[in-house]
């Protein structure tokens, strides 16, 4: 028999239940102390009073002696089992070393039908001391933990609950603990989903040492059974001891000096139920791929910290918030950043990278800005950084595009996603992309790291460039050029050689490459083989920049190969100068050369723009990105021609019976509509520029007389969905020549691929070899 409590809330129409204090395990007592969770057996229960919360687990500031505290306790707006209600389970936060199920009320959840459970689990010493013994190998708290949550299966519908609809909440450690108990295959749960609030995945192997710390500490012999002294010492000793370990934990070198000095007992892998360090198995993507899983962190989260700083650092309270005013200056938080990085591995580069945009002068109107700096420092190690990374780990199973189109089922044709502090608006409409890309406002480029290697004070480019009469000037002297090179005869040659020789031959250079050379191997590099390099973690390390102080960065390497094919790019520049006949345009460079030559002729406003500097930025802009768009898309196209032998059959029929065997140009497109037709479904089905590159909003934008785009954010036209969207074609997912019509797959707008023609009609010429 369960009594519980039956109590009117804030609606006098309903009512709900709290049941505190319910058993979940064995208590944890004498030689049971420190070891794996043991369950309970009821037949030894007549009757459970579930009217008042249990003991909380022994912790600071708790003078109860009794370690009897694995309970759970529970809110629900019915009794009924068969009521079915979705139910949620709260992990407290704390540091490992304080905290209570009872300190959370579930009763405005309950009075939303929701069935609320909260629990206890043993903390510090008692649930997170790891040693190198079977009978305390660590982690007890998270045995607590799978045990409650095993019980809430078996029992919840007692409750009013559904076992098969339950959702896992937590906040600092105790979401930290939710990765853990979730993120991997050790403990058998069913629960498929969680929620991580505020804390990040920050598990770390903690061996004996500190464990053996303790024991010295409080007179056992570690070269004895110590584990064993251990469960003879009282509670509130252990309690004490804990609470003095900067006096025996000094210098651990486990994570920051700051936390793990004061705060010495947390996860620990190695053991049973984490066999691994948690980010190990996150890389293996040895988690269950059925998670569900939305994560987050509030800002400055390292407040928390500011209290405690003194004891690493004498800053005489310089960094809490509730001070209104403290001396400091950049060398002061210089120094404080690289005493709390002590034990990183970059201490000096995570505190330059602070500290940087400060002046090196004492200025009083920036002195809270340092004092949130350092704080924030901290945030990001401990919070923000890890929520991210784990983030992407759990996502990764589901490509982004899938993930985007989901979302504009649910809120519709226009989004704003945050990535770190920075917002993006995606458009996924056919008509709103193009009025929105026909507006002046939207010209403009955002200034990330990599479109600065492209167009920066020294290289102007034309499709990174955010300066407006630069690119325009570019655009209007190259892109007639582009047009009319596309269609002429030299570029048919040069592709008939490509394909003949089978050596990479470049039409913005009129150049075959010796695929082992140098000059190859960097462009192949800047142009494909990056992006295995660095992936889908390019956005990881272009908007949250600290990570980048973690492992190896791979923009580094971009940046140097880049520089590489920039250097190559400048000397054929200067051989086709030399070479160059107005009469005899053997590829691209000349191309560009004709214009600059033809602006400077007319005495043209553009002429000033045609500089080498630009015209070199300008040839690596078509020869970087074009190899990549025109590679993936000649790769998928010889993919279902593979796949599909008709299509191969109709696609030879077509040009022998249009062109028979004399060399194919840029004309007979008008007489290939099955080959257009091919090419087309190619381009959107499998679109190389999914998203195409980002915009930058230079004043505030009215878009369909609904929705408002502020100044200065980034805009993107995701191509991906509106090419694959189910309103334009039927089975939009599904590979078919005879749709015959393709939606930008290239972008639009004002900032239209210059490239476009080009590709297309290279595209089509490979086709055309026989």
């Amino acid at each position: 028999m369960l009594i519980g409590s039956d109590m009117m809330c804030l609606d006098p129409t309903r009512r709900w239940a709290n049941c505190p204090g319910i058993p979940y395990a064995t208590p944890p007592l004498g030689d049971l102390r420190f070891r794996r969770t043991v369950p309970i057996y009821y037949n030894e229960y007549k009757t459970i009073n579930a009217t008042t919360f249990s003991n909380i687990c022994l912790q600071h500031g708790n003078a109860n002696e009794n370690e009897d505290c694995l309970y759970l306790n529970i809110w629900t707006p019915t009794l009924n089992p068969s009521a079915n209600m979705p139910v949620m389970i709260w992990l407290y936060g704390g540091g490992f070393t304080i905290g209570a199920g009872s300190n959370f009320d579930g009763q405005q959840l309950a009075i939303r039908d929701v069935v609320v459970v909260t629990m206890n689990y043993r903390l510090g010493v008692f649930g997170f001391m790891c040693t190198d013994r079977p009978d305390a190998p660590g982690n007890a708290g998270l045995w607590d933990q799978a045990m409650a949550m095993n019980w809430t299966q078996q029992y919840i519908t007692h409750f009013g609950g559904n076992p098969n609809d339950i959702v896992m909440f937590g906040q600092s450690c105790g979401s930290s603990m939710l990765s853990n108990n979730f993120g991997t295959r050790s403990a058998n749960l069913q629960i498929a989903k969680f929620v991580a609030i505020g804390k990040n995945l920050t598990s770390r192997q903690v061996d004996g040492l500190i464990a053996k710390r303790l024991a010295s500490f409080v007179g056992c012999n570690i070269h004895k059974d110590y584990v064993q002294c251990l469960r003879q010492m009282s509670g509130q000793g252990l309690i004490l001891a804990q609470n003095k370990s900067l006096l025996w934990n000094i210098g651990i070198e486990k994570t920051i000096q700051l936390i793990s000095d004061i705060y010495p007992f947390s996860v620990c892998y190695g053991e049973e139920f984490l066999p691994q360090s948690p980010v190990q198995l996150l890389k293996q993507r040895n988690f269950r791929p059925d998670l569900q899983v939305l994560m987050g962190h509030e800002i400055m989260d390292g407040t928390i910290f500011t209290p405690i700083f003194n004891y690493v650092i004498p800053t005489g309270s310089q960094y809490v918030p509730s001070v209104p005013f403290a001396y400091i200056n950049k060398h002061i938080a210089y120094s404080n950043l690289r005493t709390l990085f002590a034990n990183t591995p970059y201490p000096k580069e995570l505190a330059q990278k602070y500290t940087q945009t400060f002046s090196n002068w004492y200025n009083i109107s920036q002195t809270n800005d340092l004092r949130a700096t350092v704080v924030q420092s901290l945030s990001d190690y401990r919070y923000t950084c890890s929520t991210y990374c784990s983030a992407m780990f759990y996502g990764y199973k589901k490509h982004w595009n899938l993930a985007l189109n989901q979302l504009y089922k649910r809120y519709g044709p226009v989004i704003t996603i945050w990535i770190g502090p920075f917002p993006f608006v995606f458009i996924a409409d056919t008509e709103l992309a193009r009025e929105a890309f026909a507006q002046v406002e939207l010209i403009g480029r955002p200034q990330f790291a990599l479109g600065k290697l492209f167009c920066n004070d020294k290289y102007q480019d034309i499709a990174f460039n955010d300066n407006y009469l630069s690119w325009m000037s570019l655009k209007n002297g190259a892109l007639p050029a582009v047009k009319r090179f596309a269609n002429s005869d030299e570029l048919s040659q040069i592709v008939d050689s490509t394909v003949a020789d089978t050596i990479k031959t470049s039409a913005v250079f009129s150049k075959k490459f010796d695929i082992n050379g140098p000059e190859f191997q960097c462009f192949k590099y800047c142009s494909i083989d990056w992006l295995s390099d660095v992936g889908n973690n390019y956005y990881i390390y272009e908007f949250i920049p600290i990570l980048r102080q973690f492992r190896a960065n791979p923009l580094s390497r971009y940046s140097q190969s880049f520089d590489e094919c920039m250097a190559y790019t400048r000397n054929v520049l200067k051989q086709h100068n030399k070479t160059f006949k107005s009469n005899n345009l053997k590829d691209f460079c000349d191309v560009l050369i004709g214009a600059k030559k033809a602006a400077v002729d007319e005495n043209s406003y553009t002429a000033e723009c045609f500089g080498d500097d630009s015209l070199v930025a300008t040839l690596n802009d078509l020869f970087i990105v074009g190899v990549t768009t025109t590679l993936t898309t000649l790769q998928w196209m010889l993919l279902y021609i593979a796949y599909n032998p008709d299509v191969c059959e109709k696609l030879h029929d077509e040009i022998w019976c249009r062109i028979g065997d004399r060399t194919p140009n840029a004309e007979d497109r008008d007489q290939l509509d099955y080959v257009m037709a091919f090419i087309a479904e190619c381009l959107r089905l499998r679109n190389p520029t999914p998203v195409g590159l980002f915009h930058r909003a230079m004043s505030d934008i009215n878009l369909g007389n609904k929705y408002q785009i502020p100044a200065e954010t980034s805009v993107i036209v995701h191509q991906y969905s509106i090419l694959t969207d189910d309103k334009n074609w039927d089975n939009a997912d599904q590979y078919a020549s005879v749709k015959f019509i393709s939606y930008m797959p290239f972008g639009t707008g004002r900032r239209l691929c210059p490239g476009e023609q080009l590709a297309a009609n290279q595209l089509f010429m490979i086709m055309m070899f026989k």
